[in-house]
């Protein structure tokens, strides 16, 4: 998990920064994306 958060943190976070329009809360959005992953990674199919 954390190996896909150092690669796709930051593209992530300007993909939502760009939805909403505020730092703190695309930060926020940002880590509810990776605790949903995180929650459900044992359902994740490749």
């Amino acid at each position: 998990m954390q190996k896909l958060y150092l690669e796709h943190n930051r593209t992530i976070y300007k993909y939502i920064f760009y939805l909403v329009q505020d730092e703190q809360l695309a930060e926020d959005l940002m880590q509810d994306t990776f605790l949903k992953a995180y929650k459900n990674l044992h359902d994740f199919r490749r």
